[in-house]
């Protein structure tokens, strides 16, 4: 069962239902009490929700190590799973229930809130997972985009769902939702796209035995790694445009947690790509670009 687990990259799943929960109850939910606005759905669709995304995460990771098996024997030889733990034939059953227990589940709340666009993220992200894993991965920076995209709709979801209550809002309380979700959606995109391209990096010499065109192979390694700095400055500069709005919004400490802790991680971020040299080293790197999305999506809790 542990393989499994393993398979399904539970730790990043967790992080995908954490930043929905945290959407939902922090950033829309007091808004939407301190306007005298009940809540928009109610426990059983909240569970099923969840229970989608982590499904929809879960079914991702399937597929892609399925697709991945040849390449991971070069690239992760200590991580392969499917077909050497997991039969592939099992992995296929698995990622096909998963695909359609999501599909269901964020069905039966599409019906229950007669609201069908609720439907379109989950089964769009379904179809971007399968077409990045089958062959957009392969391929230099559309897949880097689908998995950033990805990560948004993560966020966006919640949005979607609570998007009837929030149109009853006024003007000043739904733009301040809007541009808090805004400003954590482009974090996870712009966080999201520099560990992929991290590691297209950490995997260049396995994805060239297979013919694969990822960036780093089209483009070079360094000039890769430069356009990773580059983005590492454009979230500096929103870390910078987020503390200025945030303290216009008397939320000071958030202000300074993400001007000064976040902000810092970022910076350790770019000092570390700079420096890179050896495949440890960027694997290193990608786990310190995940811890900083995890700090960064904590520090929602204050603006509770």
């Amino acid at each position: 069962m542990r393989y499994w687990f393993k398979l399904f990259r539970w730790h990043n799943v967790l992080i995908m239902l954490v930043v929905q929960l945290l959407v939902h109850f922090v950033l829309i939910i007091p808004h939407l009490f301190d306007q005298g606005i009940g809540l928009s759905f109610n426990f059983l669709n909240n569970l099923m929700l969840l229970l989608n995304t982590a499904l929809v995460g879960a079914a991702g990771n399937v597929v892609n190590d399925i697709y991945d098996q040849e390449i991971d024997k070069i690239n992760k030889p200590d991580r392969l799973i499917v077909g050497k733990y997991i039969q592939e034939k099992k992995a296929w059953r698995v990622y096909l229930a998963f695909v359609i227990l999501s599909v269901l589940f964020v069905s039966v709340v599409s019906v229950r809130l007669n609201d069908v666009r609720i439907f379109i993220i989950p089964l769009l992200s379904n179809v971007l997972l399968y077409l990045y894993a089958s062959y957009f991965k392969k391929k230099p920076f559309v897949g880097n985009f689908i998995v950033a995209l990805l990560s948004m709709f993560t966020i966006l979801l919640i949005v979607q769902v609570d998007f009837t209550a929030l149109e009853l809002l006024s003007q000043e309380f739904g733009n301040e939702i809007i541009i808090m979700n805004l400003g954590l959606m482009t974090f996870a995109f712009l966080l999201t796209i520099i560990r992929e391209m991290v590691k297209d990096v950490e995997d260049i010499e396995g994805d060239r035995s297979f013919g694969c065109s990822t960036l780093p192979i089209v483009i070079g390694q360094q000039k890769t790694i430069y356009l990773t700095i580059v983005l590492t400055l454009f979230l500096v500069s929103g870390l910078w445009l987020s503390f200025f709005w945030l303290k216009s919004k008397d939320y000071y400490l958030a202000a300074i947690y993400y001007l000064t802790f976040v902000q810092f991680m970022v910076l350790v971020l770019g000092f570390k790509l700079f420096r890179a040299e050896k495949k440890s080293d960027y694997k290193k790197m990608s786990t310190w670009i995940k811890l900083t999305m995890v700090c960064g999506i904590l520090g929602v809790l204050l603006l509770f």
